[in-house]
């Protein structure tokens, strides 16, 4: 089952959805992080990858391994205005490694192909500014020495985006806790539109070296290219699917990696005529994330909303609503069959948006909704906790793709082999198989390599 690509069902092809922002009200933005230690670091952004990034003690920790990790910002964008904006971060040395280490923004992500929100977390390039391990100050590929007694554990840095004839001038300051500073500048900027993200990023080695990471604090955005985009938030509930059969409906709430101290049920309520009822409270289970809710003698005759309610950080709740179709029992029945998501083409618009049009009654993706490399950075198999994670980004990718069509009608989702890090499946009673045996004959034995708690997650 290697080397395949998705494919669809449907040919009619309906034009991608654009990116266009230029109507978005002008804003300001800032986080202080201070949600509780957690992974998920909240509705606002999206991290890449996923087991990376955390909230701890009140501000992002980079505590990864990859060469390019960075958190995008969703809810507030550079719009297409030809205006000014500025960004500001603390930020500071975590640990500082054997390997030359960057941090820093990435500001007016873009990509040509696909410029969704989606499609820019994962393929759109923007320009980089920020310092170095070896006390540099940058834009892009010009770059001023910090003093040498710069102190890297704690850095004020501040960018600011002016608008010349033809483009934009970039200014980045750097302050150390001690008032030293850095100052770097880079004209001819053509293009700045799309998301802003922070990252951390090191030169990777032959030889296998401790890699720098860093903290971030106090992060600001604002001017009159900066737009608001609420409607790109993704948590705290990410999605939902359902399935209806023989009178009993079951319904999943799809969560981020959540903190101990935040709640953890999940509310579901039905519509009856303009009220919404309660029908019951779920608890998240602990390594997938989901609060399963099942709902017996269903009258299927008739379609019913419903809402998923959670806690925002702020303590107001928040919805995730949907529609528990009724059984078309009187026509003949539309399917949407999928199989095997590969990340290069991710979000898939193309094909949502051929769905969206043909409207089916249900959905069936067959297996491999994530791939090994999805995401743009490789597994983690080892220990359980950290494969969990890593499954649970590129997962979550296939939810944020989908989760507009599941939440409106059945959803049935059968795992595969990629699902869980292999490229076959051959049974064997699901006996575990040892890194050491699987690695000498890869997809050609039997059971599964990878821990039983991440197996059971997939599942």
């Amino acid at each position: 089952m290697k080397n395949r690509i998705f494919i669809s069902l449907f040919l009619l092809l309906v034009p991608a959805a654009s990116f266009s922002c230029s109507a978005i009200e002008k804003t300001s933005f800032s986080a202080d992080f201070n949600t509780g230690d957690r992974v998920w670091i909240g509705r606002e952004f999206w991290a890449v990858p996923t087991e990376d990034w955390q909230v701890r003690k009140g501000r992002l920790e980079c505590r990864g391994e990859r060469e390019n990790m960075r958190v995008n910002l969703l809810t507030s964008i550079l719009n297409d205005k030809h205006e000014s904006f500025s960004t500001s971060v603390r930020l500071g040395l975590l640990e500082e490694g054997e390997t030359r280490g960057y941090a820093g923004f990435s500001v007016g992500i873009w990509d040509e192909v696909d410029d969704g929100v989606k499609a820019l977390c994962y393929f759109g390039q923007g320009v980089s500014a920020g310092i170095t391990t070896d006390k540099s100050i940058f834009i892009e590929q010009k770059a001023e020495p910090l003093p040498e007694d710069f102190d890297l554990s704690e850095v004020n840095l501040t960018l600011k985006a002016l608008p010349e004839s033809g483009g934009y001038t970039l200014n980045l300051v750097a302050v150390d806790k001690m008032g030293r500073t850095g100052e770097v500048s880079l004209g001819g900027i053509t293009r700045l539109q799309g998301l802003v993200a922070l990252f951390n990023r090191f030169r990777a080695e032959e030889e296998k070296k401790s890699n720098p990471g860093f903290w971030y604090d106090d992060w600001t955005l604002e001017g009159g290219k900066v737009a608001s985009a609420p409607e790109n938030a993704f948590g705290p509930v990410l999605w939902s699917m359902y399935t209806l059969s023989r009178g009993t409906v079951k319904l999943t709430a799809q969560m981020p990696p959540l903190g101990e101290n935040d709640l953890g049920e999940v509310r579901l309520e039905l519509k009856s005529g303009e009220k919404w009822e309660e029908a019951g409270s779920a608890t998240i289970e602990t390594d997938s994330r989901i609060a399963l809710f099942r709902l017996e003698e269903w009258d299927a005759t008739r379609a019913v909303d419903y809402r998923l309610v959670y806690p925002d950080d702020d303590g107001t709740p928040a919805y995730y609503e949907g529609t528990i179709r009724r059984d078309p029992v009187d026509r003949p029945l539309r399917m949407g069959g999928l199989t095997c998501q590969f990340a290069s083409a991710f979000p898939y618009t193309p094909l949502v948006d051929n769905l969206e049009f043909h409207d089916p009654d249900i959905l069936y993706f067959s297996g491999d909704q994530i791939y090994e490399s999805n995401g743009g950075y490789n597994i983690i198999r080892f220990p359980a906790d950290q494969a969990i994670l890593n499954y649970l980004g590129k997962w979550y990718m296939f939810g944020w793709a989908f989760g507009d069509l599941m939440r409106d009608r059945p959803t049935i989702c059968t795992p595969d082999d990629h699902d869980v890090f292999q490229g076959n499946l051959w049974g064997e009673g699901g006996e575990l198989n040892s890194i050491e045996e699987w690695m000498k004959h890869a997809d050609s034995t039997g059971g599964f390599v990878e821990p039983p708690e991440m197996v059971n997650a997939v599942n």
